[in-house]
């Protein structure tokens, strides 16, 4: 395959992304792909846009919101500490986290209904009759879902705000589960209260543990990831960071919501900042399992599938209720599970993936993966214009990962044509 055929494979996978800026839908994309075979494909096109009005190229050192893309990463650190000794996958919490386990699990609640009685809120709870671990915590099977998912926690939360700013992320988080934990997935705040055992384990607060274990065993350098860019001086590298959202919030990403309480918390389910070539780094060790994040038997242990049981069926409904396309990333199949960090895929694979990818992403942007049976991984950050058009994010996120494995093997094919040329 010529050098030609690699650049047509290229336009491929970059012209849906092209066509998408010209509709006025996207400021940009920027990717990164590997292949375990010497495979490398970066993309970076289009623009971003400074509060005064200036714009500027995306470019390699460009700096992305990631939102949920933060799980993978307080996921692999946690595993780290598990690695190491200082955390258990399947010890019981209960104990080591009263102030979280003594809220048990809310069975009902109600507020005042403004009548004017002043009566206050009625909350019935059950305690928590089963060990919590962090395993729950990694794979949302440990009853802790998002209040946007769940009106009666919804509810509750309203009546019982956290503060703001919050001093940790537990502190953040703490309310009663939806069910006992083990029984349900429900995708939620578990990676969150996993973050908070790391700092605790650590004595680190989370950004600084994965520029120091996650980020440099792979040669990023340190201002490659960040919570908090602004304050850091990264402001002008936020692809976010436009007069449609000064504070650089990474608004368009998430529909508009401000996951942010303006303080010093770096939780594990949202926040960080992270440039895409730092991102497929990450990836790229633990897909050529080179023991720079993960040993041999933790990355295993990634790609096992996690859920049985009610946990298996609820992740099941899920997929196949309304919200399925966002929790399947776009992907279809049967056998679906949850990983260690993500959607795992079942037997038939799905999209230009193979059985067992590990699949996930960040808001309405940002789509990653890991499939160790094709060789191959990457990462994909559209930037979106605000409001943000989801129905073009699912259909971009899903043209990077079908084309990107094309992509990948012209360039290992274009590669070694070239190796292959006598010397002048």
């Amino acid at each position: 395959m010529s050098s030609a055929a690699a650049a047509a494979a290229a336009q491929g996978l970059e012209q849906p992304f092209r066509d998408a800026i010209d509709a006025g839908k996207i400021s940009g994309v920027v990717m990164e792909g590997r292949s375990v075979s010497g495979g490398s494909y970066s993309g970076y096109i289009g623009t971003q846009t400074s509060p005064d009005g200036n714009t500027k190229p995306l470019s390699p050192s460009s700096l992305p919101y990631m939102a949920s893309a933060t799980k993978l990463l307080a996921t692999i650190a946690a595993l780290q500490l598990v690695e190491r000794g200082k955390l258990s996958l399947d010890e019981d919490l209960r104990p080591s986290l009263p102030e979280l386990a003594s809220l048990g699990v809310l069975i009902a609640f109600e507020a005042d209904d403004g009548n004017g009685s002043g009566e206050p809120p009625k909350t019935l709870t059950t305690p928590l009759d089963r060990p919590l671990t962090l395993r729950q915590l990694l794979t949302h099977s440990s009853g802790m879902d998002y209040t946007f998912f769940n009106p009666l926690r919804a509810k509750y939360r309203a009546a019982n705000p956290p503060p703001r700013p919050a001093a940790t992320a537990l502190e953040r988080v703490a309310m009663p589960a939806t069910c006992q934990p083990g029984i349900a997935w429900m995708y939620g705040h578990g990676p969150d209260v996993a973050a908070y055992l790391i700092e605790r384990a650590e004595g680190l607060r989370l950004d600084e543990y994965l520029r120091t274990n996650v980020f440099a065993p792979v040669g990023a350098a340190p201002d490659e990831m960040s919570y908090f860019p602004i304050r850091e001086g990264l402001g002008p590298r936020m692809p976010d960071l436009s007069p449609q959202d000064p504070e650089g919030l990474g608004l368009a990403a998430v529909g508009g919501f401000n996951a942010h309480d303006g303080g010093n918390v770096c939780y594990g389910g949202h926040g960080a900042y992270v440039t895409v070539r730092a991102f497929v780094a990450v990836l790229e060790s633990v897909l050529r399992d080179d023991g720079r994040v993960l040993g041999h038997e933790m990355v295993r242990e990634m790609f096992r599938p996690q859920l049985e049981g009610t946990a298996e069926a609820a992740l099941q409904a899920a997929l196949e209720g309304p919200a399925g396309p966002a929790f399947g990333c776009g992907t279809s199949g049967a056998g679906r599970n949850w990983g260690l960090g993500g959607l795992l895929l079942g037997e038939d694979g799905d999209g230009g993936l193979g059985n067992g990818a590990m699949i996930w992403g960040g808001g309405r942007n940002t789509v990653w993966f890991i499939d160790p049976s094709k060789g191959i991984c990457g990462i994909a950050s559209p930037q979106l214009l605000m409001p943000g058009d989801i129905v073009v994010a699912t259909d971009l996120k899903s043209a990077f990962r079908n084309h990107l494995g094309p992509v990948l093997k012209a360039a290992e094919i274009s590669s070694a044509n070239a190796s292959a040329q006598p010397s002048s």
